[in-house]
């Protein structure tokens, strides 16, 4: 059996229920088990549910109260044990809890990180004292003013400022690139950003670099124009045929815009549309379209790349004198730790740095893990590999279709692969408890019609998508019958 285990749960499927049987199973078979597993999760709001949940399940099963009989049946399922051995237990483990509350470790993800930050102090380069800064615009405008002031002693960083005033007066923008600068660079931490400051800036090669990524972008438009304007002249004189209001594509091709012809979603389905003369012009027009989507991608890439790299040069000029201007004033931001610590880690061995917790992990469990960054995985991925790796176990909980914080850097794939992973072991609720009936029926009949056939990178919607109506106890049908 797998020591990671996934519990796919849509909303009402017994997602919270699951957690806190899991929880106190671990807790029966080991009382002092709390001292040693790692519960996180995003919000403080979600912190205390879970603590409150655990908590109250403990004392109702203790006190044998009918509210707890699924947990208990639940529970002595899971560690084959007595019912009279598992009250006795939950007696024992909610009174150890009580007398040791700071050692009940359930959290945020963030919480927890500052936890591990504020004993890594002196390894970090900061002091023991420092203050957490939740926003840090005034150190960035400081950094980009700082900017200025460099430039007129730093050669080469003049030389990279003047390159971007170049480029905006070029679009028409003003020569002034402060605000600009301040936005571009609102989240210093976010991967597209990380990736692209990381390298030691050498100004030959940033040179080459934004012509080479020029150079691909204009040598995809010109392909692509060939390719229309041979098109154009095989078949001059053709005017598609329209259905509805459409604006045919070929009135964008002829004004010498063949790219903006596919740019827009609204396009395509334009495009889709059209009806041809002959079977040679449509197939013909479908090679353009063929060579568009393939290449289409890259070229944005590249132009984006060519577009913005001045900025990135730019933006670890303010990393590194925002660093700087923080460690001054002995501050530290907030949404940096994750960062910090995912160097540290990469850098030394990984229970060097989780020692310094303070106390010994054993299990993880991360819940709302649809909304896990790739950052944030990083870190709690080498804590997973500890635990497996001394007998522990990892368990995860969440739902692609409810991952809400993309706008945070949230990845819902990171959860899709790992559903995809062959070594972890899957548990798919798909009972879902709260909702009525005729909801239900309606979601999966919907859900059921448009997403037939439909496949994303091999995998079928359908399968994670529809729920089913639990009928039996506790099921929506009886509660709706009796809310009548």
């Amino acid at each position: 059996m797998s020591q990671v285990k996934i519990y796919s749960a849509s909303a009402g499927s017994g997602k919270t229920f699951n957690l806190v049987c899991e929880y106190i199973s671990k807790l029966v078979e080991n009382p002092y088990g709390y001292k040693h597993i790692l519960a996180v999760t995003f919000t403080n709001k979600a912190t205390n549910e879970m603590k409150s949940r655990i908590l109250s399940v403990l004392y109702e099963i203790s006190r044998e109260k009918d509210s707890a009989k699924d947990y208990l049946s639940k529970i002595t399922d899971r560690t084959n044990k007595t019912e009279a051995f598992v009250i006795n237990s939950c007696k024992k483990i909610l009174g150890d809890i009580i007398h040791n509350y700071s050692y009940f470790s359930i959290e945020t993800i963030d919480s927890f990180l500052q936890r591990v930050l504020k004993n890594l102090t002196k390894e970090v380069g900061i002091g023991s004292k420092f203050d957490l800064l939740l926003d840090d615009k005034e150190y960035k405008e400081k950094a980009i003013q700082q900017l200025k002031e460099d430039s007129k002693e730093d050669e080469q960083l003049n030389f990279f400022i003047e390159k971007l005033i170049d480029k905006r007066t070029d679009d028409m923008k003003s020569w002034n690139y402060s605000k600009d600068m301040l936005e571009f660079s609102r989240d210093l931490n976010s991967k597209i950003i990380r990736e692209n400051i990381k390298t030691d800036i050498n100004r030959e090669q940033i040179i080459n670099s934004a012509e080479q990524e020029k150079a691909k972008y204009n040598k995809f438009v010109e392909e692509l124009n060939q390719k229309v304007d041979k098109f154009l002249e095989d078949f001059s004189g053709v005017v598609f045929e329209k259905k509805g209001n459409c604006t045919t594509v070929d009135v964008k091709w002829r004004r010498g815009k063949p790219f903006s012809a596919f740019s827009k979603k609204e396009d395509l389905e334009v495009n889709s549309k059209l009806t041809f003369p002959s079977a040679e012009a449509q197939c013909r027009y479908e090679e353009v379209l063929e060579f568009f989507e393939k290449h289409r991608e890259d070229a944005i890439e590249a132009k984006l790349k060519a577009d913005s790299i001045y900025e990135f040069v730019l933006l670890k000029y303010i990393k590194e004198k925002k660093s700087d201007l923080l460690k001054e004033d002995n501050m530290f931001v907030l949404k940096e730790t994750a960062n910090l610590l995912s160097e540290m880690i990469k850098d030394n061995d990984v229970s060097f740095v989780y020692e310094k917790i303070g106390s010994k992990i054993n299990d993880i469990m991360i819940d709302e893990f649809q909304d896990t960054s790739d950052l944030a995985w990083e870190n709690f991925r080498f804590i997973s590999n500890e635990c497996c790796a001394k007998g522990g176990k990892s368990l995860i909980f969440g739902d692609i279709k409810q991952s809400i914080y993309r706008w945070n850097e949230g990845d819902w794939q990171i959860l899709r692969s790992l559903i995809g992973d062959k070594n972890t072991e899957k548990e798919l609720l798909d009972e879902n408890y709260r909702t009525y009936e005729n909801i239900v029926k309606f979601n999966n009949d919907f859900f059921t019609e448009k997403f037939e056939g439909i496949e994303f990178k091999g995998e079928k919607f359908i399968e994670k998508i529809e729920r089913k109506d639990n009928k039996e106890k506790n099921s929506i049908t009886q509660y709706a019958q009796r809310k009548d």
